[in-house]
């Protein structure tokens, strides 16, 4: 029999234990080790499960037995390592224009070296690899050169042709007894180079080739092995085997969540032992950590570990944030390192909330622990560039110093809470494999003469984060009576009767191929490439295979793809499912699962009960967390809030913009004004719209009193001072704006300068719309600014039988001998829509200044109107006031168009609050403001700084803005 023979055989025979004893027994009879090789990490860990005291391993351990036999000196890196040294030699100038942006030049780091990477895969030396890329062959030559030949740095690949290379070379003995290959379909240039090296060598072989079915690939495979000296163990070619599988089934669902949710529930309901069904993952990447999360919410057991990937600990987190930490300079760039560091120690709740608001509002940490952690981040300053060992050591220092270790190892021996436990030991293990991945490395460059590598600290965060997330640990062991979870690679091994197909989708299967860095599928036609060349025809036959050898493991398929929530435009299947398209009866979908009849946990039954309650749906039997849940849902739609109780004592004199403000919302009326509550702390990226309007009142007082104008009337006034009112006004106003700068310490100059030259236009159009209105217009000549910031109150009686006093301060206050009017001063927009605004009591300053003024003046003048002046707008006069009708129209003395809808001629009258029942609404809001804070806003502003507890919804707020009109 030769010594290097193909097989043909099951696919249920592929580490089958009749097959591994076998192999065992025959090592043990040679005496000579046997190196068993499978194509998956579950195949190798089943097979060692299987049959102890065998060496199973793949191509590249086989590579690394070779080089150690022959005592050859080397230096194992990853892939990670080899682009580290192309960013060296890039960044010394090796090719000239890699002079760009750091974005694109790490790209194109990683693209020389994925380049690199494909040629030694595909067996190829660097003179024959290149030759569509001449200009990179300097690049590659020095890699070679300097890692592989002066300091012996062997990647992935360069092991591999090293070994080959020295079975070639070298003709003593090799102490191998033989080597059997299984359950591969095809295999690579780079492994059949390998292989012939071993044929060569003359180290026994045997293969084993899947024959259940007729495949291309298979063919591929046999005619090429046959070519470097292997044969078929039997002349004539094993009988093919039937396919088993008797249904077929095929689903479609909505998403990726609910194709599982169909998938497990579809289980559940069969109560059947979960080690008959299997799952095969078609887009592992996407759908395994989708899977592992519902199949613990469904408490369903599976038979492979449940591993947590280090880069999705919080821990991941902080060191993202650590990196990156020493270029937050403000308080608000470094918030999100304190809140991961909270995370990671755990603080929790209201702890939480007192750090954070401490913190912001000081710039101090409260907790000794927490402060420790954060301080040892932020202050840690980064090299631009360095030796890659001081960067690893000073990462090393730096956790060992934060006392993040201890903080954690206390915490878990402390907490006497199951939940709590776990999550503290995740984060503590996973700390503990980055210390470890970090040592290791460390000695390892030191060990191998290394230590003066330098490299940038952008690279060296790159390199610690792909390893960091390639980093995982099992956090539960396999139950071998769950549910079977493959890949395509390892499906075989496959013992149950029904195996779901999940994610068959167009685009995904079949794949496409791609070949890594910048080679073209092209270029493989002109390379020197004898076996196993990588094209997309290759690709194709081997999924071909993939799909065939399905029919050969389980009784029942169920394919099942994603169809998307777009009725549309749906998303597609692979072309694989187009035999069996007319099967699909059945759609996953949320609301399909919702009514289905069985729950499948605490959770769903939760979920379903409140879908069906949200339906209108009666339930035979509630459970209290749904009689709860239904209460609190009928209390939020009704968005009461009252005080039962008389802790509030009711004022008889209230300001009328306190009424305003309960009659846009009286929500946000009891957050400010009764109960206090701060405006959440967050960075300021604008100016503060109380400042500006503090300003803009304080400066046109002062301007006015300091120009004397006050009580001049305004055709008196001399053109000389008139022109030189604006310059005194800029000059108060650049004083005023010293203090709002200092107020806003956190916004940036170039910001505070352009909303300086914003107000600065402003005011310069306020003061030509003041002049053309008052000094410079003759039909109010005789008019003059009465008053400024006046104080007023007046009482009125309530239908109720009590007294209330209302207050203000009226902004501005223009009289002659006949009347008076009002004026209001706004930084925003102004409009005011009486019939609207007026009895909701959204806007009342107007017409009850007018009746505090009329009742405070002791010579009888009447009430011209009152008007809100924008300095958005200053010239307007239509619809942001009210005024009598002789006022309004052509020949108007105060300039307001026809266009204003707003017409009184009762204002500062009493007829004017009946005609409007102001006198009840405002006893309704009175009483409203000391018991009734619900949810009912009839001005829900956008910008209002209390969303995040506030549970108004869209109805809500349609509502009341339509409540008026």
């Amino acid at each position: 029999m030769s010594q290097h023979q193909i097989i043909r055989s099951h696919l249920k025979e592929i580490a089958a234990e009749p097959r591994l004893k076998k192999w065992f027994d025959w090592q043990r009879m040679e005496r000579k080790p046997l190196y068993y090789l499978l194509p998956s990490t579950q195949w190798l860990q089943t097979a060692r499960k299987r049959q102890p005291g065998m060496k199973f391993t793949t191509f590249d351990d086989v590579a690394e037995v070779v080089l150690k036999q022959a005592n050859y000196s080397y230096i194992a890196i990853g892939e990670e390592e080899r682009t580290l040294w192309f960013q060296q030699f890039l960044e010394d100038g090796l090719l000239s224009e890699e002079a760009e942006e750091e974005e694109t030049f790490y790209s194109k780091v990683n693209g020389y070296a994925d380049t690199y990477g494909q040629i030694k895969r595909l067996g190829l030396t660097v003179e024959e690899g290149a030759s569509g890329l001449e200009r990179l062959k300097p690049l590659f030559s020095k890699y070679e050169k300097q890692a592989i030949e002066e300091r012996g740095l062997l990647d992935p690949e360069n092991r591999i042709l090293q070994g080959a290379k020295l079975l070639q070379e070298n003709r003593h003995p090799w102490a191998i007894g033989g080597i059997v290959i299984d359950g591969f379909y095809d295999f690579s240039p780079l492994q059949y180079k390998l292989l012939i090296a071993l044929v060569e060598a003359n180290i026994p072989i045997t293969i084993y080739l899947p024959a259940s079915f007729a495949a291309s690939i298979l063919e591929d495979t046999m005619s090429q092995l046959k070519k470097i000296g292997f044969v078929e163990a039997r002349a004539s070619e094993r009988d093919q085997d039937k396919p088993i599988t008797e249904t077929i089934q095929l689903r479609t669902a909505s998403t990726i969540e609910e194709q599982l949710y169909g998938v497990l529930h579809d289980i559940i309901e069969e109560e059947k032992p979960y080690d008959l069904y299997g799952v095969l993952l078609v887009n592992e990447r996407q759908e395994r950590v989708e899977l592992e999360r519902l199949t613990k919410e469904l408490d369903i057991p599976l038979q492979v570990p449940r591993k947590q990937q280090v880069g999705d600990t919080q821990m991941y987190g902080l060191l993202d944030l650590w990196l990156r930490a020493p270029h937050f300079s403000t308080k608000w760039e470094q918030l999100p390192v304190l809140e991961q560091v909270m995370k990671v120690l755990f603080i929790t709740g209201r702890q939480f909330m007192m750090i954070k608001e401490e913190f912001i509002r000081t710039n101090k940490v409260i907790d000794p622990s927490v402060s420790q952690l954060f301080t040892a981040l932020t202050q840690n300053k980064w090299k631009k560039k360095g030796r890659f060992i001081d960067f690893l050591q000073l990462l090393e220092e730096g956790i060992h110093e934060s006392g993040i270790l201890t903080h954690l190892e206390t915490a878990l021996a402390m907490t006497d809470n199951t939940f709590v436990a776990k999550q503290l030991a995740t984060e503590y293990r996973a700390l503990q494999i980055l210390l470890q991945v970090i040592k290791e490395k460390h000695d390892e460059f030191i060990d191998n003469g290394l230590s003066s590598f330098s490299i940038r600290f952008e690279l060296f965060q790159e390199w610690l984060f792909d390893t960091a997330q390639k980093a995982s640990f099992s956090i539960e062991r396999g139950d071998p009576h769950g549910l079977a979870v493959h890949t395509w690679r390892d499906v075989a091994l496959f013992k149950g009767t029904h195996l779901y197909v999940i994610g068959m989708n167009e685009g995904i299967f079949p794949a496409q191929h791609q070949l890594g860095g910048y080679m073209q599928e092209k270029e493989l036609y002109q390379l020197p490439i004898p076996y196993g060349r990588p094209t997309q025809a290759t690709s194709r036959k081997k999924q071909d295979a993939y799909f065939q050898q399905l029919f050969y493991l389980a009784d029942t398929i169920t394919f099942s793809y994603v169809k998307g929530v777009n009725l549309e435009n749906p998303l597609l299947p692979s072309p694989y499912l187009e035999p069996y398209l007319y099967l699909e009866n059945h759609q996953w979908t949320w609301e399909k699962r919702m009514r289905r009849a069985n729950a499948a946990s605490k959770t769903d039954q939760m979920f379903k009960g409140a879908y069906l309650l949200g339906k209108g749906d009666q339930l035979d039997e509630m459970t209290p967390e749904l009689t709860a849940f239904q209460a609190n849902v009928r209390r939020l739609e009704t968005g009461e809030e009252k005080i039962t109780v008389d802790r509030l004592a009711r004022k008889d004199v209230v300001a009328i913009t306190e009424l305003e403000s309960y009659a846009r919302c009286p929500f946000r009326y009891a957050m400010e004004r009764v109960f206090e509550v701060k405006e959440p702390l967050q960075q300021q990226e604008r100016i503060s719209p109380l400042d500006l309007g503090r300003l803009v009142h304080q400066l046109i007082e002062a301007f006015y009193k300091n120009m004397n104008m006050i009580g001049v009337s305004f055709g008196s006034l001399s053109e000389e001072v008139k022109e030189q009112a604006f310059q005194m006004l800029m000059d108060r106003f650049n004083e005023l704006w010293q203090g709002i700068e200092q107020a806003s310490l956190e916004i940036s100059r170039l910001d505070l300068e352009l909303a300086k030259r914003e107000w600065s236009r402003r005011l310069k159009k306020w003061w030509a719309a003041e002049r053309k209105h008052f000094w410079d217009h003759p039909d109010v000549a005789t008019m003059a600014i009465y008053a400024l910031e006046r104080t007023v109150c007046f009482p009125i009686e309530l239908p109720g039988g009590r007294t209330l006093t209302l207050t203000g301060k009226v902004d501005r206050i223009d009289a002659d001998n006949e009347g008076f009017v009002v004026y209001d001063y706004k930084t925003g927009e102004a409009q005011l829509k009486i019939s609207k605004h007026v009895p909701s009591g959204l806007k009342l300053q107007l017409p009850l200044y007018l009746m505090a003024v009329k009742n405070q003046m002791d010579n009888g003048r009447t009430a011209h109107g009152a008007t809100y002046i924008s300095l958005r707008d200053p010239e307007k006069r239509s619809n942001n006031g009210v005024w009598k009708t002789e006022h309004v129209g052509k020949g108007s003395r105060f300039q307001v168009s026809s266009f204003c809808k707003n017409r009184e001629d009762d204002l500062g009258e009493a007829s004017f609050l009946e005609k409007y029942e102001l006198t009840s609404r405002i006893e309704e809001l009175w009483n409203g403001m000391n018991e009734d804070f619900s949810v009912r806003p009839l001005d829900c502003a956008k910008g209002c700084p209390y969303k995040s507890v506030c549970r108004v919804t869209d109805e809500q707020v349609e509502k009341g803005a339509a409540a008026w009109d």
